[in-house]
């Protein structure tokens, strides 16, 4: 489990805390969700809280955040309005969602190529026919993961990409929460949130979300002898 450095786990909960309000007042959706879950997701294995704080704050907080939204017809637009609105089946997102759904449908086994999706809706430089367009949203990219990869790599290689994710940091989960350090969860709780299903996401190849993405995967690798494959002490704990 996390080394317990006396006073590091609430220095960085409390830095968390800070963040998650910073984001949460800014109306991002999205940013908010993933923030929250990322916080709980951290404070669920921080040493110094015994079970039952952990449950008593965690509580205290989604209620507090409950009565803060309806209080206020601004968090009460954004995080209950605009969430109901986007889930509705002719929501923009939706629509967006769709129209990455039907490029992959065009092109299911290698997709139309990392950045190329803007092209394949907004110009269509292979001259489909309408009917194959139809549902076609000119976007820059699905604003999801998951379409995003689906539509712009295909079958094969949104499968070769979740098979490296997987080696690199889904196979590391449980070796992070057995022995890594409150570093490597705060980047592997990172990269998890990148995964997030049905949440809007940024293009995953724009140059800022990789940098952010490469950044946290290298710090998962180089926060800790066990983990860094330079080091050799990587091989006194076994992982796959």
């Amino acid at each position: 489990m996390f080394e317990k450095k006396k006073g590091l786990g609430k220095l960085i909960l409390l830095i968390s805390v800070i963040l998650f309000i910073s984001i949460f007042i800014t109306g991002e959706r999205a940013n908010s969700i993933k923030a929250c879950l990322g916080l709980f997701g951290f404070f669920i294995f921080l040493r110094e809280f015994n079970l039952k704080i952990k449950i008593l704050s965690i509580s205290v907080i989604l209620i507090s955040l409950s009565i803060l939204i309806y209080k206020s017809d601004y968090f009460k637009l954004r995080y209950v309005s605009q969430i109901k609105s986007s889930l509705n089946n002719n929501s923009l997102y939706m629509n967006i969602y769709k129209s990455g759904l039907k490029v992959f449908k065009n092109y299911p086994l290698v997709g139309v190529g990392a950045k190329n999706y803007r092209n394949e809706t907004c110009n269509n430089p292979n001259n489909r026919s309408e009917e194959d367009t139809k549902g076609y949203l000119c976007t820059t990219h699905p604003h999801q993961i998951y379409v995003e990869f689906l539509s712009e790599h295909g079958l094969i290689g949104a499968l070769v990409l979740f098979f490296l994710f997987y080696k690199l940091i889904f196979s590391k989960i449980i070796f992070v929460i057995r022995y890594g350090n409150y570093v490597q969860l705060g980047s592997l709780i990172y990269l998890l949130n990148v995964f997030l299903p049905l949440i809007p996401s940024g293009a995953f190849f724009n140059d800022y979300s990789l940098t952010l993405f490469a950044i946290n995967l290298t710090i998962l690798y180089s926060s800790s002898p066990n983990l860094n494959i330079f080091s050799k002490n990587n091989d006194r704990i076994k992982y796959s």
